[in-house]
Protein backbone atom coordinates (compact mmCIF):
# COMPACT_ATOMS: atom_id res chain seq x y z
CA UNK A 1 0.00 0.00 0.00
CA UNK A 2 1.18 3.50 -0.47
CA UNK A 3 0.13 4.89 2.72
CA UNK A 4 -4.14 5.34 1.75
CA UNK A 5 -6.01 5.65 4.74
CA UNK A 6 -8.92 3.43 2.82
CA UNK A 7 -8.37 -0.26 3.47
CA UNK A 8 -8.48 -3.27 1.26
CA UNK A 9 -10.30 -5.98 0.91
CA UNK A 10 -9.83 -9.42 0.23
CA UNK A 11 -11.84 -12.61 -0.19
CA UNK A 12 -10.74 -15.34 1.82
CA UNK A 13 -12.26 -18.85 0.35
CA UNK A 14 -12.38 -20.81 3.99
CA UNK A 15 -12.50 -24.23 2.10
CA UNK A 16 -9.74 -24.27 0.23
CA UNK A 17 -7.57 -21.41 2.37
CA UNK A 18 -7.13 -19.23 -1.18
CA UNK A 19 -7.12 -15.66 -0.54
CA UNK A 20 -7.15 -13.06 -3.00
CA UNK A 21 -7.65 -8.90 -3.90
CA UNK A 22 -10.88 -7.85 -4.47
CA UNK A 23 -11.41 -3.88 -3.09
CA UNK A 24 -8.19 -1.53 -3.01
CA UNK A 25 -8.25 2.34 -3.27
CA UNK A 26 -7.81 3.59 -6.81
CA UNK A 27 -4.56 4.80 -6.60
CA UNK A 28 -3.14 1.03 -5.75
CA UNK A 29 -4.70 -0.39 -8.05
CA UNK A 30 -3.10 -2.41 -10.61
CA UNK A 31 -4.59 -1.64 -13.74
CA UNK A 32 -5.75 -4.01 -16.10
CA UNK A 33 -8.80 -6.06 -14.79
CA UNK A 34 -10.29 -3.52 -12.43
CA UNK A 35 -13.26 -1.63 -12.46
CA UNK A 36 -14.15 1.20 -10.41
CA UNK A 37 -17.71 1.05 -10.53
CA UNK A 38 -18.34 5.22 -10.66
CA UNK A 39 -16.79 4.40 -6.83
CA UNK A 40 -14.64 7.60 -6.47
CA UNK A 41 -12.43 5.58 -4.14
CA UNK A 42 -11.93 2.22 -4.69
CA UNK A 43 -11.36 -0.09 -7.73
CA UNK A 44 -13.10 -3.59 -7.81
CA UNK A 45 -11.39 -6.82 -9.01
CA UNK A 46 -13.39 -8.09 -12.21
CA UNK A 47 -11.85 -11.50 -11.82
CA UNK A 48 -12.23 -11.36 -8.11
CA UNK A 49 -15.47 -11.39 -8.46
CA UNK A 50 -15.96 -14.09 -10.69
CA UNK A 51 -13.78 -16.36 -8.10
CA UNK A 52 -16.28 -14.74 -5.01
CA UNK A 53 -19.35 -15.85 -6.99
CA UNK A 54 -17.65 -19.28 -7.39
CA UNK A 55 -17.21 -19.59 -3.54
CA UNK A 56 -20.53 -19.16 -3.11
CA UNK A 57 -22.20 -21.49 -6.22
CA UNK A 58 -20.26 -24.05 -4.23
CA UNK A 59 -21.37 -23.09 -1.45
CA UNK A 60 -24.74 -23.19 -2.74
CA UNK A 61 -24.09 -27.04 -4.09
CA UNK A 62 -23.08 -28.81 -0.23
CA UNK A 63 -26.23 -26.40 1.36
CA UNK A 64 -28.22 -28.53 3.31
CA UNK A 65 -29.33 -28.74 6.63
CA UNK A 66 -26.28 -28.01 9.14
CA UNK A 67 -25.23 -25.40 6.12
CA UNK A 68 -23.81 -21.53 6.86
CA UNK A 69 -23.02 -19.41 4.13
CA UNK A 70 -21.81 -15.81 4.86
CA UNK A 71 -22.39 -13.25 2.02
CA UNK A 72 -20.49 -10.47 2.71
CA UNK A 73 -21.47 -7.83 1.25
CA UNK A 74 -24.59 -7.01 -0.06
CA UNK A 75 -23.80 -3.60 -1.14
CA UNK A 76 -24.75 -0.74 -3.77
CA UNK A 77 -22.97 -3.12 -6.75
CA UNK A 78 -24.92 -6.18 -5.64
CA UNK A 79 -28.54 -3.92 -5.38
CA UNK A 80 -27.25 -3.08 -9.57
CA UNK A 81 -27.12 -7.15 -9.87
CA UNK A 82 -23.15 -6.98 -10.30
CA UNK A 83 -20.58 -7.80 -7.84
CA UNK A 84 -21.24 -10.71 -5.86
CA UNK A 85 -25.02 -10.74 -6.77
CA UNK A 86 -25.36 -13.96 -8.71
CA UNK A 87 -23.94 -16.07 -5.47
CA UNK A 88 -25.65 -14.42 -3.20
CA UNK A 89 -29.00 -14.96 -5.62
CA UNK A 90 -28.36 -18.49 -5.66
CA UNK A 91 -27.55 -18.26 -1.71
CA UNK A 92 -31.36 -17.33 -0.62
CA UNK A 93 -32.43 -19.65 -3.49
CA UNK A 94 -30.44 -22.80 -1.73
CA UNK A 95 -32.39 -22.05 1.58
CA UNK A 96 -34.86 -24.14 1.23
CA UNK A 97 -33.21 -26.72 1.20
CA UNK A 98 -32.24 -26.09 4.54
CA UNK A 99 -29.00 -24.28 6.15
CA UNK A 100 -28.59 -20.28 7.00
CA UNK A 101 -27.30 -17.85 4.90
CA UNK A 102 -25.95 -14.53 6.25
CA UNK A 103 -26.03 -11.72 4.56
CA UNK A 104 -24.15 -8.63 5.54
CA UNK A 105 -25.16 -5.18 4.33
CA UNK A 106 -25.39 -2.00 5.44
CA UNK A 107 -29.01 -0.37 7.20
CA UNK A 108 -30.26 1.11 3.78
CA UNK A 109 -29.90 -2.33 2.35
CA UNK A 110 -31.74 -4.31 4.78
CA UNK A 111 -35.05 -4.22 3.19
CA UNK A 112 -33.71 -5.01 -0.40
CA UNK A 113 -31.76 -8.59 1.25
CA UNK A 114 -35.31 -9.40 2.80
CA UNK A 115 -36.81 -8.88 -0.64
CA UNK A 116 -34.94 -11.26 -2.00
CA UNK A 117 -35.13 -14.13 0.75
CA UNK A 118 -38.84 -13.55 0.73
CA UNK A 119 -40.72 -17.15 -0.12
CA UNK A 120 -36.99 -18.82 0.53
CA UNK A 121 -36.61 -18.36 4.34
CA UNK A 122 -38.89 -19.59 6.90
CA UNK A 123 -37.64 -16.98 9.44
CA UNK A 124 -35.21 -13.91 8.72
CA UNK A 125 -33.42 -12.47 11.46
CA UNK A 126 -31.89 -8.63 11.62
CA UNK A 127 -29.43 -8.04 14.24
CA UNK A 128 -27.85 -4.46 14.56
CA UNK A 129 -24.32 -3.89 13.82
CA UNK A 130 -21.86 -3.53 16.63
CA UNK A 131 -25.07 -4.22 19.08
CA UNK A 132 -24.56 -7.68 20.92
CA UNK A 133 -27.85 -6.77 22.99
CA UNK A 134 -29.94 -6.49 19.83
CA UNK A 135 -28.43 -10.34 18.81
CA UNK A 136 -29.05 -11.96 21.78
CA UNK A 137 -32.93 -9.97 22.07
CA UNK A 138 -33.79 -11.19 18.77
CA UNK A 139 -32.57 -14.97 19.30
CA UNK A 140 -34.26 -15.02 22.58
CA UNK A 141 -37.56 -14.13 20.76
CA UNK A 142 -36.80 -16.18 18.05
CA UNK A 143 -36.91 -19.16 20.49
Amino acid sequence: MTGNPHASYMINDLASGEVWPLVVPQEDSPGEGWETHGNPVYSFSVIGFKRANAVLYRAVEQMGPSSIIFVDEFGRLESGGEGIYPGALASASAIVRGGTVVFLCRTERVEEVKRLLDGKAGKILVFVAGDPQSVYDVIQTWL
